[in-house]
């Protein structure tokens, strides 16, 4: 199982660089969080203040790339039965090249420059052990400078809340669902612009606003979809991203995850085979929360034999499109 809480890490120099977050952010990233298609006449009523004024402070937050409206949909529903993470070497002086391939390949969504037992980790999403084998062997086998990889096998996915939401988690769909070519254009629309109307999905799709709605409706219900504001951490004040490898002994492996993962500092947690059993992102605003929370209240974890953690130096590209390591993370968002 992953759990995740929703970050997002933008393409763009620091957010919490470029503005100061003030008190009516955020309570409009709160809302928006609550109920990311609210409209800028229902928010301003919400806040008490004029609707220019909140379309102002949306561009503000947007232009700035501290938030982006996205839609999440289900990977195993699109096709992408496989997640996997790559933990890379490389040879000296290769470290920045080795790592702008890797985020030049299609299948990967996510590469950091790191500090740790890897230089780069790198994650990816696939449709069946065939393409993996092929990225492999015709991808990561042709990149120059890479000394050695561990694949890092990835299972099911569950998405919570971001810093400021007290609202119900992303599950993605339990059962198999069937999508014909409406529905796909629809998550395709959405995944573009999410906040565009009902009336302007039905016209760029060639059908009428009553089955946009309903197809929706049922997209959600259905656990396919959800529709979330993400929310660059940095701006918030989490400067220190990491990730945390754990050895689990084999009776308390989901029970370690479901622990990680309800820890507020967690944004993700896997289940994994290969190096790792449970592999967690976390951010943190310094190195002493950090260490306060690896040290203390995650070493209290029944099950934990032993703890690898990587630190995120440079964040090359964070692209996603899928949830559920199966589905669609944040797509858009890329480091330079």
């Amino acid at each position: 199982m992953i759990l995740c809480k929703y970050v997002s890490m933008t393409g763009e120099p620091s957010a919490e660089r470029r503005i100061e977050l003030k008190d009516l952010d955020l309570r409009l990233i709160k809302l928006l969080e609550s109920d990311p298609r609210s409209t800028q006449s229902g928010l301003a009523a919400k806040l008490g203040i004029s609707r220019p004024t909140v379309g102002s402070v949306m561009q503000k937050l947007t232009e700035s790339h501290v938030i982006r409206t996205v839609c999440l949909a289900d990977h195993i529903a699109l096709g992408y039965t496989d997640s996997v993470v790559f933990g890379i070497n490389t040879m000296p002086g290769r470290l920045r090249g080795v790592s702008d391939e890797l985020a030049s390949f299609a299948p990967i969504h996510y590469v950091a420059i790191c500090a740790g037992p890897f230089d780069v980790m790198a994650w990816g999403l696939f449709k069946g052990r065939e393409e993996i084998l092929d990225f492999i062997t015709g991808g990561l086998g042709r990149v120059k400078g890479l000394s050695r990889f561990e694949t890092i096998m990835c299972q099911e996915v569950k998405i919570s809340p971001a810093y400021l939401s007290d609202s119900e988690g992303y599950r993605p769909a339990e059962k198999p669902v069937s999508l014909d070519q409406l529905d796909m254009a629809l998550i395709g629309s959405l995944q573009r612009d999410s906040r565009q109307t009902a009336a302007d999905l039905a016209a760029s799709l060639g059908t009428s606003k009553p089955t946009v709605l309903r197809r929706m409706k049922r997209l959600h219900d259905e656990g396919v979809i959800r529709l979330m504001t993400m929310v660059d951490p940095a701006a918030l004040g989490y400067k220190v991203v990491i990730s945390t490898g754990l050895k689990v002994t084999p009776d308390r492996i989901k029970e370690v995850a479901e622990g990680v993962g309800s820890h507020r500092n967690v944004h993700s947690v896997a289940l994994c085979t290969g190096r790792y059993d449970v592999l967690a992102w976390m951010t943190f605003r310094d190195r002493r929360e950090m260490m306060d929370v690896l040290s203390g209240e995650l070493g209290k974890i029944r099950g934990i034999r032993s703890m690898e953690t990587v630190t995120s130096l440079k964040i090359l590209k964070a692209s996603f499109i899928y949830v559920n390591w199966k589905g669609e993370l944040w797509k858009g968002f890329k480091k330079e």
